[in-house]
């Protein structure tokens, strides 16, 4: 009787999808299956193929169940809640209907909407540009800039720095560093100038060394001058800063110290932090345009001398309503008295009585 063996050379879902581990050999034996040879005189039958098993099948309502959740969650990310779409129709109403109720192709029409950023052809570029440059919209800003000036300067050569110094020609320079080292009269000094230029290649070596002392000594200058200038700025929104921290509140009257008080948001306190300190391209703040504009700074000139007054009084105005109305006398209610119409009919209700009583007071007017 020969032997077979059967390897099991299955598919899984997970080798479709590439995520299962490779196939490793393992301990188990082969699966052995034994087949009779068939006799030479009996016919041999063909075995009945078995049955194929019915896959299970998922539950159809868990499914719809699982999508309908996930469909309501993303719809309410995008400020849809309970699927519920708002329609403008063509005279101007709204209509609301239910987003599982409608047909597949206006389902897919709304989600692709929602998905579909407003954004022009320019844009989406821009952004396709920065992603795949791995890059942000400033630094793009500083190398076109930065471009600009190389190209400037391969055009019309690198701008030379100025320097006082060059204003003064040779001669000048050297009279005036001597005058400024030592105590010498202007006979001696023309003396040393004549001496000096006796040996020009020399004089031109002394004068260089002078002339670029003096041009070091100028960009020590301006560079104290720029670092005095930014820690004066930074000291300036330092004190800013620490006066922001403490302006919490304003009284409604100064006058009062048990006056109600505005309490000053925080999104306040940077408003007016910008308005100080935010430059533009020029270096001035919306602050110092004001008070160069004759009607900004007159108008803050009356709120600064006359408006925490103006607040009082408002303050007080208001208060005097308020108590002139909570102190007031009520009214009593009236009684009127309608008197009996003889010649009327009697009703089961006016039978018994010989008026009718109706209350009222003030606040039904």
């Amino acid at each position: 009787m020969p032997i077979f063996e059967i390897e099991d050379n299955s598919v899984s879902f997970e080798d479709l999808l590439g995520t299962s581990e490779p196939n490793e050999p393992t301990s188990e034996p082969t699966q052995v299956v034994d087949i009779p040879e068939p006799s030479a005189s009996e016919p041999t039958e063909p075995a009945e193929p078995a049955e194929p098993t019915e896959p299970t099948e998922p539950n159809e309502g868990e499914e719809e169940e699982e999508v309908t959740d996930f469909l309501q969650s993303f719809l309410k990310d995008y400020g849809i809640q309970d699927g519920k779409i708002r329609y403008a129709n063509d005279d101007g109403t709204e209509s609301e209907v239910n987003f599982n109720e409608l047909d597949q192709k206006e389902r897919l029409s709304i989600l692709r909407e929602l998905t579909t950023p407003n954004l022009s052809k320019e844009e989406i570029d821009t952004i396709n540009y920065l992603r795949e440059n791995k890059t942000n919209l400033k630094s793009v800003i500083d190398a076109v800039s930065q471009q600009a000036v190389d190209n400037y300067i391969k055009q019309n050569g690198p701008v030379e720095k100025t320097y006082s110094v060059d204003e003064y020609t040779d001669d000048e320079l050297y009279v005036a560093d001597l005058k400024s080292k030592y105590d010498m009269t202007e006979d001696e000094l023309l003396a040393d100038l004549e001496s000096a230029k006796a040996n020009e290649e020399l004089f031109q070596k002394k004068i260089g060394a002078i002339r670029e002392q003096y041009k070091k000594r100028e960009e020590e200058i301006a560079q104290k001058e720029v670092a005095a200038q930014e820690e004066k700025v930074k000291n300036f929104r330092d004190s800013i800063t620490n006066s922001l921290n403490s302006f919490n509140e304003i009284t409604m009257d100064y006058k009062d110290s048990k006056a109600d008080r505005l309490q000053v948001e925080n999104s306040e306190k940077n408003a007016i932090y910008e308005y100080l300190t935010s430059q533009d391209e020029n270096g001035a703040t919306r602050f110092f345009k004001d008070l160069n504009d004759p009607e900004v700074l007159v108008e803050m000139a009356w709120f600064r001398l006359f408006g925490a007054d103006a607040m009082s009084d408002i303050s007080n105005y208001w208060k005097s309503q308020l108590k002139s109305v909570r102190t007031a006398p009520k009214s009593e209610p009236k009684t009127t008295i309608v008197p009996k119409d003889t010649k009327k009919t009697l009703d089961v209700f006016t039978n018994h009585r010989n008026s009718v009583e109706t209350v009222f007071g003030d606040n039904l007017i």
